[in-house]
């Protein structure tokens, strides 16, 4: 499945990558991961995700480093939800967009701000607020979206 996303990623534009990832891994992941009518998350895995999160403040200035720690959070959010194919579609596309994400994680404030908005989620989980945790998740997903079409067309014109 991985080698077929990567084909499609070739031909797809980033705008169309960076808007499958809001819609496939935002709503659905969060919506499975919170919930109180199944086994939902244990507070094991509502810790991991909070302590990705709040573990991004020691890679502000340091994009590489911080990119690897969104990859776990992303991936244990994904994992939470207990939907194999849901976490390998997200991851897919994580990687098809991760040349622009190097781009646009290096514009300063992009890192700083998608650490504030992963604490955010990180609460609405640890909260067991599924609506709450949907919102932030959708608005920290639209950030990525937004920046990483910017990137592209700064590189775009850079060339």
């Amino acid at each position: 499945m991985t080698t077929q996303l990567f084909a499609l990623g070739r031909r797809a534009t980033t705008i169309t990558i960076a808007g499958a990832r809001t819609h496939l891994d935002g709503e659905p992941a969060l919506r499975l991961a919170v919930r109180d009518n199944g086994p939902g998350l244990n507070p094991e895995q509502r810790q991991r995700i909070m302590q990705h999160a709040v573990d991004g403040k020691a890679f502000l200035h340091d994009p590489v480093a911080f990119r690897l720690l969104d990859i776990e959070f992303h991936q244990s959010l994904n994992d939470a939800a207990e939907n194999r194919l849901l976490s390998a579609l997200a991851q897919g596309l994580y990687d098809i967009g991760l040349d622009v994400r190097r781009v646009a994680s290096a514009v300063p404030g992009n890192i700083e701000k998608s650490v504030a908005q992963h604490i955010t989620v990180a609460e609405a989980v640890m909260a067991k607020d599924p609506a709450a945790a949907v919102e932030a998740y959708r608005h920290h997903l639209e950030h990525v979206r937004d920046t990483t079409i910017e990137a592209t067309s700064r590189a775009r014109a850079a060339s």
